[in-house]
This record gives C-alpha cells, sequence and structure tokens, in this order.
C-alpha cells in the first residue's frame, strides 16, 4: 500500500507521512525543500522500515510533473497537503501571489484528484484527502484569496465525495483551524505572534491527521470539537457582526 502527501516536509503533510508509515504504508513524498524531505525519509525508513521516495517539486510551475508521478505510481491514497497563505487585501497584494495560489490550492488538487480516480474507480478502492481549512468555511476580511481557494477546496471534495462513494472511493475535506505548523513562520507574517492567541485554539498537526485518518469517511471534517463550534456560531448574525468590527480595524503587512 502507498501514500503520496504533498507538503510533506512540514506541518499536517509531514504529521500524515508519520501517521501512515505507522500504518506501514510506503510513502511518496512531494515538497519544495529537498533538504527537509531527505531528512524525513531517512528518519522513517530508519523508524518504521518502509520504502519513502521523495520528490521536490514547485506546484506553482511542475503540476504537470506532479501529475506524472501519481501516474506512474498509482498511490493507495493521496493527500493534498501544500498550500500557503499572505496577509493583505486582494488589491494591495501582487497579482502573482495570487496566480500561485491558484495553481496550488487549485489547480494542483483538481488535476491531481482527476488523475487519481480514474485508476481507483477501476480498482473500486482508494482514498483522498484534501486540506482546506475553517478559514475557507467562514467569511472574512483580508485573505480573500486564501479563503475562497480553500473554500472551493471543501465544496469541490464535498461534491466529489459523493460521486465517487459508489465506486468504494472516498474523499474528504479536511477543515483545520488554528494548528501548529511553519504556516506563520515566512517572510510575509514577520509580526505574527502565536502567544496573543490563546493556547486553547491551538492544536497539534498530529491530532488533526489522526482524527482525518480515523474519519476517513466523511466528505467535510473540521477536527475537534471546539472548531466545530466555532463553525456553527460563525453562521450566526451576533458572530458575523462581531467579526466584521474586528476586521474593520485591522491591518495588514
Amino acid at each position: 500500500m502507498t501514500a503520496l502527501i504533498t507538503g510533506a516536509s512540514d506541518g499536517i503533510g509531514k504529521a500524515f507521512a508519520y501517521e501512515l508509515a505507522k500504518k506501514q504504508y510506503n510513502l511518496i513524498l512531494i515538497a519544495r525543500r529537498e533538504e527537509l524531505l531527505s531528512k524525513i525519509k531517512s528518519s522513517l525508513e530508519k523508524e518504521y522500515n518502509i520504502s519513502v521516495n521523495y520528490y521536490s517539486l514547485d506546484l506553482t510551475t511542475q503540476i504537470n510533473e506532479f501529475c506524472q508521478i501519481i501516474r506512474d505510481n498509482k498511490p493507495d491514497i493521496l493527500i493534498n497537503s501544500a498550500g500557503f497563505g499572505r496577509p493583505g487585501l486582494f488589491v494591495d497584494l501582487d497579482f502573482a501571489c495570487h496566480a500561485e495560489m491558484l495553481s496550488v490550492h487549485i489547480e494542483a488538487v483538481v488535476k491531481s484528484n482527476y488523475e487519481a480516480l480514474k485508476y481507483m474507480r477501476e480498482k473500486k478502492e482508494g482514498m483522498i484527502i484534501n486540506i482546506s481549512s475553517l478559514a475557507g468555511l467562514i467569511l472574512g476580511k483580508g485573505y480573500t484569496m486564501y479563503g475562497s481557494t480553500k473554500h472551493f477546496i471543501a465544496d469541490f471534495s464535498q461534491r466529489l465525495a459523493f460521486e465517487a462513494r459508489k465506486d468504494n472511493v472516498y474523499i474528504q475535506a479536511l477543515c483545520p483551524g488554528f494548528t501548529y505548523t511553519g504556516f506563520h513562520d515566512t517572510e510575509y507574517y514577520p509580526h505574527f505572534d502565536r502567544s496573543k492567541y490563546p493556547k486553547f485554539l491551538w492544536q497539534s498537526p498530529e491530532s488533526v491527521t489522526q482524527e482525518s485518518l480515523k474519519k476517513y469517511k466523511t466528505p467535510l471534517l473540521i477536527p475537534r470539537t471546539l472548531n466545530r463550534f466555532i463553525y456553527i456560531l460563525s453562521q450566526t448574525l451576533l458572530f458575523k457582526y462581531i467579526i466584521a468590527k474586528i476586521m474593520k480595524s485591522s491591518k495588514f503587512v
């Protein structure tokens, strides 16, 4: 059994790699940072006695190569965890950033799902997990492209799940909330301070992936009870009013 994971060098993608290695899946890891992939490969092969291959790819420009890897290897599980965010108002950001996000969050996800479903349908088995975000389910100001593309992933995955269920293929949109990853540890978040957010809001990537795999038949999964409560609350008029007030005074870098 083989699993292919994008965004595997850090965060939720890396956590998925370790969780599936424990279950004795052989792995194909994809991310940009080859040095980190090499270290993860050595660690996983040594600890779990499995086979790990990796490819250093940038999904903003190498989607065709990514899809070819899927066609060549036909993994039993496909996990699209690659993604990124950029804070700021839509017209204040360079459009090249928006184009890259469309490539990674939408084009790569759609094309990889298409390639995987073709052979999974024939085999009558398979699993696809597309990483969305709680932010894709809640309206807010300042993350228009990120929220919109993540919303697309959630909607697309749910619709596809209904189509694929008859073929014993399970597709899940995973929508985590605040998670300890390297998402904010980039040059685009120079002023981000985790300590300003209550600790109870955060969860580990390991807890996210464990719940995802346990509930793999759930088309839309918001991990953790607290996050599900936040989502339900976000649909109320009072919450929307409060968020609008907060966002009105927000400043983005």
